[in-house]
């Protein structure tokens, strides 16, 4: 039973005070059709609406079932809506953009009833008002008085105890009308219908009951509820009820509130009707999604540009640098420490209070930031097993700081072309001690060593001509992408003459201009080079051992001795030409020839069982090539007449005094006629310079002439002065003259022989990208392991220059996407605003379906739950036009890029992930963007939004 007791209810619009309801006190019966007539103005909207759970009254008292609503919470309320009362209005309130079954099952989807129960009894309802077969149509395409028995259904649906019909045959005519009212009086036989309306007529004819009211006050009633309207008026004379009595009935309330189930709207059926409400304006959502997409393309292609540079880069670092090994050396420089050094020699020079360094204390301090690694303890640790390197790598190969001594021998002459002596003429040839302080960097130009494992290389290079190398004496041409085969590579094969070459360098150095004969280029074929053959002959030949001095002379400029000993040695041919192939940028092969590492282990092991090894290691503190012990300063140093003249000829003849004492000594025999020779050849060089003939008679003479030569240093150093500074002087005295330069191992690498177990230079290649880090993370165990353990001269120091070179190029690539990426962003801010604004709009436009909602039982939460899930299908949208746009802008962008780059390698792309994150952010944005509105919207007074259009 329904009974409002003393209900007033006022409006205060500024100073004018609207009394709508006036101390209106009525009991109604569970089941009866009640008709409230009365002029406009007179309440009966406001007294419906108080009834109904929409408004709320001043003063006085609703009670259900004898239980007060005064303490209502705002839930209470919209379960009560729900529950309880059933809404019929004047102009239909179906929401449009939904079916008409839809329409219906919404009120029993905020209870929460189940799918198929929801539609089934939506169908039954639908069926007593006689529209089951309009179940599945739009509002718009039902009549007025279909339109309104389906508000009756939605009314009836969730079982209701009240109904309220608020003019519901004023928009209809005379006969609809009397067939909604005939439907009304049906459904009162057992539910209390409350109808408002103008038509005493019809009123008078369906309803069982008519209430009159007017200026807020009840009038006449033609049947009131007399027993509860008296106890009602007791109560309210007598004022009997003690607070006791009316925090019991509080209590009651709550717990009455409590059993009926609170009305709630899932994010699906709040998806579902802004997902409706936004398919019914498809132009307008989608122009909004996209105009909303603009900022996620603008960011999306940043990064798909960005991810091509760095995927182009990682591809080139997996696919190509990676092959490439790691390389560790006995002496190495660290980046860092080097970095370092150079930013504070650039300080000092900055500071304009300090003096200014010069160019060799720059080059003595970057120098002075060289590591030394114990490489043999390294490779121990290797071969041990403990490191676990070999599970990631295909093989290491350990270097000596060895070239094999390779001629090309052409009829009567000869030339070294490994390490090469092609640029002889510029006097860059360089002596085999200061080579060999260049531990593990080859000096070569044409001829490199093969990795020992073939895998590594063979799938990456097609063979043109010839077969790969199978024993120690096979080597293979390696020639370039194009076809090109480097001049020096040519000179080296005695295929162009290097003599000419020499001459025409000579000319361009002395500034006599180039009046040599242009060496046509020639062309190829592969099976031209097959064949071709050098002759190898082991570093330890070139020294023959002299009882009388007791000392091991090196014979290499006696030419005759040269002819003999190559004569007789074993030839190195080229087996097989190949280049890369097609389509892989870089290869791991030099351009040139390549010597297998069986041939350099052999000829290791062959040094180790010669002479003159076995006599400088029988003896490791004396020089077998001097005496003298290493270290030991001489007063005279004996100096190659050839080094000393390619360098500063005319001042160097004046430091040279031949030493006749000693040349009588050996050649007693023929002292004047060695005499007149050398004055002969002295004199005219002093006044011809001729370097030429001075060679030309000293490789006629005796291979001694270099120990009879004294050399006054200090004369010598003017005659360096032009070219080379004190330091360089030494260092190049040092390593010709071998008086402190010259070591145990420097001597043993002449010799071509060095310890297997001291390698310096290891060369690790890992078997993917992957395992490249692998890799390092190992080196890095065993440089911690090495610190822990206090052995810090044993912890090695390596820089990875292609990863450092590489995560350069990447940190300034995002660098630069992170600008731009920010840059961008400000559209998404500008897209969120628009957004907002755009959702407000909508909450403008939908105020009367939010009074729908509020009136079936949503509470403010389930209506900003419709809007924020209208921003989230708008920012879905949006963020999937973005990536799509995105994807379909990729075409053109990359046709430029392959276009302007003249290679397909670079292709801007978006990662799936990115991609999701993009969609993400976007609707996060959009949904920051509606929090606004939709509040709003939640606020909306559910009578004012029930009567806008």
């Amino acid at each position: 039973m329904l009974t409002v007791s003393n209900i007033s209810k006022v409006y205060q619009t500024g100073s004018l005070v609207q009394k709508a309801l006036d101390d209106v006190s009525l009991s109604f019966r569970d089941t009866e059709f009640v008709a409230v007539l009365g002029p406009s103005g007179s309440g009966k909207t406001t007294l419906l609406n108080i009834i109904g759970g929409l408004d709320h009254y001043d003063s006085g008292e609703m009670s259900i079932d004898g239980v007060p609503t005064s303490c209502y919470s705002s839930r209470d309320w919209d379960t009560y809506r729900n529950h309880t009362i059933g809404f019929i209005f004047q102009s239909y309130n179906l929401i449009p953009h939904q079916s008409v079954l839809s329409n219906v099952e919404l009120a029993m989807t905020l209870s929460g009833v189940g799918k198929q129960e929801r539609r089934q009894r939506a169908l039954d309802a639908l069926d007593r008002v006689g529209l089951l077969d309009q179940a599945h149509k739009k509002p718009n395409q039902l009549s007025g008085g279909q339109m309104q028995r389906v508000a009756i259904a939605r009314a009836l649906v969730n079982g209701p105890s009240v109904l309220l019909a608020d003019e519901p045959t004023g928009a209809l005519d005379s006969d609809t009308g009397e067939q909604v009212l005939q439907l009304l009086k049906e459904v009162a036989t057992d539910h209390l219908v409350i109808m408002v309306t103008h038509n005493a007529d019809l009123a008078q004819r369906y309803a069982t009951r008519v209430v009159h009211l007017k200026d807020g006050q009840v009038t006449e009633d033609s049947d009131p509820f007399c027993e509860q309207a008296n106890e009602a008026d007791q109560e309210n004379k007598e004022n009997k009820e003690n607070q006791d009595q009316k925090e019991e009935k509080d209590q009651k309330a709550h717990e009455v509130a409590q059993k009926q189930r609170k009305p709630s709207m899932s994010f699906i059926t709040a998806f579902m009707l802004s997902l409706s409400n936004l398919w019914s304006k498809k132009t307008r959502t989608i122009l909004m999604a996209f105009a909303a997409s603009i900022g996620i393309v603008g960011i999306a292609l940043i990064l798909s540009l960005s991810n091509g540079a760095n995927s182009y880069i990682r591809d080139i670092e997996r696919d190509a640098l990676s092959q490439y090994p790691l390389e560790l050396r006995t002496s190495t420089f660290s980046m860092a420490d080097s970095l370092a050094t150079f930013a504070a020699m650039r300080a000092e020079v900055e500071d304009p209070s300090e003096d200014m360094i010069t160019e060799q204390q720059m080059m003595g301090r970057w120098l002075a930031a060289a590591k030394v690694n114990d490489l043999a303890s390294l490779k121990t640790w290797f071969d041990s097993g403990e490191s676990g390197i070999d599970d990631y790598v295909r093989t290491i190969d350990y270097g000596y700081g060895l070239s094999p001594q390779i001629y090309l021998l052409q009829e009567d002459s000869y030339r070294q072309v490994c390490p090469d002596q092609t640029l002889s003429a510029f006097g860059m040839s360089m002596d085999d001690s200061l080579s060999s302080t260049l531990s593990g960097y080859s000096m070569g130009e044409v001829f490199y060593q093969l990795p020992s494992d073939d895998e590594l290389y063979k799938d990456d290079y097609e063979l043109l001509a010839g077969t790969w190398p199978v024993n120690d004496t096979d080597c293979v041409l390696v020639i370039s992408g194009s076809d090109g085969i480097p001049d020096f590579v040519l000179y080296a094969m005695g295929i162009k003459d290097a003599a000419a070459l020499n001459e025409q360098i000579s000319a361009v150095v002395s500034g006599k201009g180039n009046n040599a004969e242009v060496q046509r280029n020639q062309v190829f074929s592969p099976q031209d080079f097959l064949g071709i053959s050098f002759k190898l002959l082991p570093a330890y030949e070139k020294y023959e051992y002299n009882s009388g001095l007791g000392i091991w002379i090196d014979i290499s400029a006696d030419s005759s001795r040269m002819m003999e000993k190559l004569s007789s040695a074993e030839d190195l041919s080229i087996v097989g030409v190949v280049k890369a192939k097609e389509g892989s940028s870089y290869g791991i092969l030099g351009v040139g020839i390549e010597y297998t590492a069986k041939l350099t282990e052999r000829l290791m092991s062959q040094a180790g069982e010669s002479e003159i090894v076995k006599a400088q290691l029988a003896s490791p503190d004396v020089d077998v090539l001097t005496g003298r012990t290493f270290g030991e300063d001489a007063s005279a140093s004996e100096l190659s007449l050839l080094d000393l003249i390619s360098i500063q000829p005319e001042k160097a003849l004046d430091a040279i005094t031949i030493r006749w004492d000693l040349l009588e000594s050996l050649v007693p025999e023929d002292v004047a006629a060695v005499s007149d020779t050398l004055s002969r050849i002295m004199s005219e060089f002093y006044w011809k310079g001729s370097s030429k003939t001075l060679a030309k008679t000293l490789e006629n003479g005796s291979a001694l002439l270099g120990s009879i030569v004294e050399v006054d240093k200090q004369q010598l150093s003017q005659a360096f002065s032009l070219t080379l500074n004190q330091a360089r002087l030494q260092e190049l005295l040092a390593s010709m003259t071998g008086t402190s330069s010259s070591s145990l191992e420097v001597n043993l690498n002449r010799f071509g022989y060095a310890d297997p177990d001291s390698p310096s230079l290891v060369s690790i290649y890992p078997r993917d990208f992957e395992s490249k880090e692998e890799v390092l993370n190992i080196l890095e165990r065993y440089n911690a392991a090495m610190e822990a353990d206090g052995l810090d001269d044993k912890v090695i120091y390596y820089t990875d220059y292609v990863g450092a070179l590489m995560g350069s190029v990447t940190t300034i690539i995002n660098a630069i996407t992170y600008v731009l990426v920010a840059f961008v962003s400000i559209s998404l801010v500008v897209s969120s605003i628009m957004i907002g604004i755009i959702t407000y709009i909508s909450v403008l436009e939908r105020r009367k379906e939010i009074g729908i909602l509020r009136a079936l039982g949503a509470s403010k939460r389930n209506i900003s739950q419709v809007f924020n899930a209208e921003t989230f299908i708008i920012g879905l949208l949006s963020g999937i036009f973005g990536i799509l746009l995105t994807l379909l802008l990729q075409i053109p962008i990359n046709a430029i890029i392959t276009t302007l780059a003249e290679q397909d390698g670079i292709k801007a792309f978006l990662p799936a992930g990115s991609g999701l994150i993009l969609v993400l952010l976007c609707v996060l944005l959009t949904f920051i963007g509606g929090l606004i509105p939709s509040r709003k919207a939640a606020r909306q007074d559910p009578v004012l939004a029930l009567r806008s259009e």
